[in-house]
């Protein structure tokens, strides 16, 4: 008994708890993504995402524009003034590095996953103590895999890992006690403080016998705050803000407040490393911007609506005078973007956004039949950290519902928010006793082990019935396997190739075949957009050293017939 209740000690720990949680999310993800077969990419985001990994694993910035870009163009990729991935660059360098270190981009989907496991991990240590923390982290990362976040690469992952950094080092950064040489106060006396004291402080906090320690204690969680704004910014940069602005705001009240630690104290051990890294992570931001955009202070994002004329992003925002596009495949999609933003300005488009919230986002996190214990929260708002978190999420899915768009993983910064607070019921559950019994700790209990049993007991479902396929057909004509595939033969048999795309009436725009990677020339594969006969030409002389096929696109349930490109006759 007593082994057990030492392994138990130890396992919760913060580096063993790190350690197991990411090798459990690294098995989900990895499991999940075998048992879905691999999937390609399939939105115009994850093509995106995937240029921009690329251009990072080839050591550069951005990509110098093609001659023939027009033949190019597509959605949510810039190709002037450089070829570039419109995106905030975190995800992609995330994907990057995984791409760099196991040979395959999906790595990096998988390591994204995990850095947010372990990082929700560090934080609910924090919040819910060491044990709570660990199991919470433990139990939401096999259901959590089962999304598209842990095998697409457009997921939240990043952004969700940045959160939670960020909400662990505030709970740390104010969590530490002064050193004696500092003014320490005993245990066992008042200690009136900013407000922001918690009552179960987290189990790894400094105990205050040395001013080295001290000051460590609190310069960790401080560079970790700035790294994860640093972070937020470079993947979800307007949801990222919201939660930014409160965990600031709460460290500003903090800085003035307390009066435990000396000023001196508080600039050298938290302010200059959230000032270090912030800089730093500034002049890399702008470094990016100006080599993309051409300027330090432009986004990509930017540059490309407006070129783009997209439908606006924000609903007070009037929509855009823009003329028809030439290519119809754009003009479709254009009309997409006009026909979202009018619904989701109407009543009922508010009702479908929280709908969905609910639906999509809390569920991607927590099962649909385990959300009971959120009627607890009211019984733990004595809190602040708690009204913090409620507050922090209301103004979140307030911002959110000033956007004409949305999806689960735009809410990733406060994913660790919402398992904070369900954890926090599932504590305060745990005190409940009837008759001197303590009931409510065993239904906790239930509740943690049946959250993580639901998700892993699906992944083994899924990678058992992917076992005993043989072939799926229908698998195989869905159009971004039969792209991969016409790709993959192709190169097989020539290593030059140019694909010319032409797309029919019934083609729908979100099915887009016509993405390249980082270096275009460079590839065994070009794929390129029909411009007709008197169009085509500059294409077909440009590369005139490679074969040259067309693939018409009409019905996307395919099958695709690839054939040689008609003779131009003179």
């Amino acid at each position: 008994m007593n082994r057990g209740v030492r392994w138990l000690s130890w396992i919760v720990r913060p580096v063993p708890a790190g350690i197991v949680v990411a090798m459990v999310s690294l098995a989900c993800a990895a499991a999940v993504t075998i048992a879905n077969d691999f999937p390609p990419p399939l939105e115009h985001d994850e093509y995106s995402y995937l240029l921009g990994a690329d251009t990072f694993l080839h050591g550069q910035l951005t990509n110098p524009p093609h001659p023939l870009w027009r033949h190019f163009d597509t959605f949510h990729v810039l190709q002037q003034p450089t070829y570039a991935s419109k995106y905030p660059p975190a995800n992609a360098l995330v994907i990057a590095t995984g791409w760099k270190l196991f040979g395959r981009p999906i790595a990096g989907v998988w390591l994204g996953f995990m850095f947010m496991c372990v990082a929700i991990c560090w934080m609910l240590q924090a919040w819910l103590g060491r044990g709570w923390g660990f199991a919470v982290a433990l139990a939401f990362a096999p259901y959590a895999a089962l999304s598209y976040w842990s095998y697409s690469f457009w997921g939240g992952a990043v952004a969700a890992g940045a959160g939670a950094l960020t909400l662990g080092a505030i709970r740390r950064i104010i969590a530490t006690r002064p050193a004696q040489s500092e003014g320490f106060v005993p245990e066992g006396l008042s200690r009136r403080r900013s407000g922001w004291d918690i009552s179960d402080a987290p189990a790894d906090s400094p105990d205050g016998t040395n001013s080295t320690r001290s000051v460590l204690a609190a310069t960790i969680p401080a560079l970790a705050l700035g790294a994860g704004l640093v972070l937020l910014a470079n993947s979800r940069p307007y949801e990222g803000a919201i939660l930014a602005l409160a965990v600031l705001a709460v460290l500003a009240h903090w800085l003035w407040h307390d009066h435990e630690n000396s000023l001196r104290w508080k600039l050298r051990a938290v302010v200059a490393p959230i000032a270090a890294v912030g800089t730093a992570g500034l002049i890399c931001m702008g470094t990016y911007n100006n080599a993309v955009t051409g300027n330090w202070h432009t986004l990509p994002y930017t540059v490309y609506q407006q070129a783009r004329g997209g439908a606006p992003l924000f609903l007070w925002q009037p929509p855009a005078t823009r003329a028809p596009a030439a290519d119809p495949t754009v003009q479709a999609y254009m009309h997409w973007e006009d026909s979202t933003y009018q619904a989701a300005k109407s009543f009922g488009g508010r009702v479908d956004f929280i709908e969905s919230f609910v639906t999509e986002f809390v569920e991607i996190a927590i099962p649909a039949a385990l959300l009971l214990p959120f009627l607890l929260i009211p019984f733990g708002m004595k809190d602040r950290w708690n009204r913090f978190a409620v507050v922090t999420i209301a103004a979140s899915v307030f911002g959110m519902g000033l956007c004409a768009y949305f999806l689960p993983h735009y809410a990733a910064p406060i994913v660790g928010l919402l398992l904070a607070l369900y954890g926090g019921s599932l504590r305060w559950l745990a005190t409940l006793t009837i008759a001197a019994r303590p009931v409510g700790r065993w239904i906790a209990i239930v509740v943690v082990v049946a959250w993580f049993g639901m998700g892993s007991r699906q992944i083994v479902r899924s990678l058992a019935s992917h076992a005993s396929q043989s072939a799926d057909s229908d698998l195989l004509l869905k159009w971004p396997r039969q792209r991969q595939l016409i790709a993959d033969t192709l190169a097989a048999h020539n290593a030059r190739n140019v694909i010319v795309v032409r797309y029919g009436a019934e083609h729908g725009s979100g099915n887009e075949w016509v993405y390249n990677a980082a270096n275009i020339d460079a590839s065994p594969v070009v794929w390129a957009r029909d411009l007709g006969k008197a169009g085509n030409k500059p294409l077909l002389d440009y590369y005139h050293d490679r074969s040259v096929w067309l693939v018409e696109v009409n019905d996307d349930s395919g099958p695709y017939t690839v054939r040689p490109y008609p003779p131009v006759t003179p």
